[in-house]
């Protein structure tokens, strides 16, 4: 499914499809991964997070922080760390909701320790993730 999305905003930006179609295949992405990760798979909740916070117009951060819990609280493994990692990054700046120190305390063991290097930089980049 990401394949197609991607493939309709190159076929848009040609001017071969409208921004309408774009939309509606990114519109059926994202209720495919919310059904996903209402369905238990940490990867979908972690893309559905990312699209919702840093992708789709209009930013929906509160949307975003609801998957990447949903995410977080799946069973351990690299999706669920990811998932862990942004919701631990919102958590501490308030971001999809109140700033919740204490709660981002809590994740910060697996926030900051996921083995990633492109996310661990980029959580220091936002002040987070500091020693």
């Amino acid at each position: 499914m990401k394949v197609c999305v991607v493939a309709a905003a190159v076929v848009a930006a040609l001017g071969l499809a409208s921004a309408g179609t774009v939309a509606s295949a990114q519109s059926d992405w994202l209720k495919q991964l919310e059904a996903d990760c209402n369905k238990g798979d940490a990867q979908a909740c972690s893309n559905l997070g990312s699209q919702l916070y840093m992708v789709s117009n209009p930013r929906q951060p509160e949307k975003a922080r609801a998957a990447y819990e949903k995410g977080c609280a799946l069973k351990q493994n690299l999706a669920s760390t990811v998932a862990c990692a942004n919701l631990y990054m919102m958590l501490e700046l308030g971001e999809g909701g109140p700033r919740d120190p204490a709660r981002a305390q809590a994740l910060k063991p697996k926030a900051c320790n996921t083995g990633l290097i492109s996310l661990d930089v980029y959580l220091k980049s936002k002040g987070v993730c500091r020693k």
